[in-house]
């Protein structure tokens, strides 16, 4: 019995903190540059200060592109051309960007705490990384774990992201077009390098 008891408090601690890391990634090499005809999109979280143990799933449009646990990035090279990022814990945050090929891009997650009465947990916003902050992408990287979608986990990821498509296309169609469309931000066109 003092086993079972120990087993379940462990396991309820580790569901709690979040233990396990992103659920749809893996450590993986990290590019230098776009690939050829591409644009390259780096997502930071460099901090856990907030939200620690939750993973933050991120996506482009309709698809799951990576999700970020704390201390960690990921790279998502894509067509050029429009693109709408986004991101939903207690909030939604969406970013709109025009990539170029051949360019950069850096997004950063920052996450606050929330100040919703009764309502756990923190806040989270994706935010196009201007001349502002470039200085600290930099750190970021020196301290990140690069992270590459899981073959593996590629099966959990498809099933995750029909579950959520219903979800996602309500909250982007209002940020994009309705009447939450001014609470959306954009990546700058001068913002890659």
């Amino acid at each position: 019995m003092r086993q079972l008891l120990l087993f379940v408090l462990i396991t309820a601690g580790l569901c709690a903190t979040g233990c396990g890391g992103p659920r749809y990634m893996e450590p993986g090499s990290r590019l230098d540059a776009p690939p050829a005809g591409k644009a390259l999109v780096n997502v930071h979280r460099p901090s856990t200060a907030y939200g620690s143990g939750e993973d933050l799933i991120v996506w482009d449009g309709e698809q799951v592109i990576g999700n970020t646990h704390g201390k960690d990035m990921f790279q998502y090279a894509c067509d050029p051309g429009h693109h709408v990022f986004h991101a939903k814990h207690l909030n939604v945050s969406l970013l709109t960007a025009d990539l170029v090929a051949g360019k950069t891009y850096d997004i950063v997650s920052d996450c606050g705490p929330n100040f919703v009465p009764f309502q756990p947990g923190f806040r989270l916003w994706l935010n196009a990384v201007g001349p502002d902050r470039e200085s600290q992408v930099g750190q970021w990287l020196g301290k990140e774990t690069t992270l590459v979608l899981s073959p593996k986990a590629e099966s959990e990821r498809l099933t995750y992201q029909k579950k959520h498509l219903a979800d996602v296309t309500r909250y982007v169609h209002d940020y994009t077009e309705g009447d939450k469309k001014d609470k959306a931000s954009a990546i700058p066109a001068s913002a890659g390098h």
